[in-house]
């Protein structure tokens, strides 16, 4: 009765409502305007942290797979020259750039963190709403791009992200009104689809955009 009080009391029907476990024995409610995605991806980089915040990030966001150490090579040296926090997103790693980029963090020489996601019909268009949020395009080899080449570049800089082990939370990096015209755009094309689960899989995806969010974080003895 409590939390419903909460609820009813310090938001309304333009928040979208995540109920997640917490390894704290109290009931806690964090009202937001970031973007909140829960994913499944590599929460390996994490270390032993439950979650770790980084703000004024370089950020790249990648349509395929890192093959090997040279394809992030400029990104590597530059994190350790100048400090700043680096964020790549992609369709997964090799072991060889995987180990590098931990051993390389945990002896603080960078401070980098791959959102690498798993290829599957539940993260396929996750990186075009990261486009969106983050007011950039995709790198990918279909416009005859190379991870390499685009390494090497001045990536734009992000506001914060915030990682934990079932996903992770960005404050968007554009402005509420263009967050809420992709949600307008993914709540036309709910409309106009007769496939249930393409329809499931847009529904999960204009939830996401809410730019209103309350996290509801539950102890796991309580959560059931």
């Amino acid at each position: 009765k409590n939390i419903t009080k909460f609820l009813l009391d310090n938001s309304s029907h333009e928040y979208a409502i995540n109920i997640e476990s917490s390894l704290s024995d109290e009931i806690v409610c964090v009202k937001t305007k970031d973007v909140n995605f829960r994913v499944n991806y590599d929460s390996d980089f994490l270390g032993s942290k439950s979650k770790h915040i980084i703000k004024n990030y370089r950020y790249i966001i990648i349509d395929g797979y890192i093959q090997s150490v040279g394809e992030i090579y400029h990104a590597l040296y530059r994190a350790a020259e100048t400090k700043e926090p680096y964020v790549i997103f992609c369709f997964g790693l090799s072991d060889e750039v995987k180990d590098v980029i931990i051993q390389n963090n945990a002896k603080g020489l960078t401070e980098i963190m791959p959102v690498s996601l798993k290829f599957d019909e539940n993260t396929i268009n996750i990186l075009n709403d990261l486009a969106v949020l983050h007011s950039t395009d995709i790198v990918s080899s279909k416009l005859g791009q190379t991870i390499s080449q685009e390494m090497r570049k001045d990536l734009p800089i992000g506001k914060k992200i915030q990682f934990d082990r079932s996903g992770f939370i960005l404050t968007p990096k554009v402005s509420s009104e263009k967050v809420k015209k992709h949600k307008a755009f993914l709540e036309n094309r709910i409309k106009e689809s007769h496939n249930d689960t393409n329809r499931n899989l847009l529904i999960d995806r204009s939830k996401r955009m809410s730019s209103k969010t309350m996290n509801i974080f539950i102890p796991d003895q309580n959560l059931k």
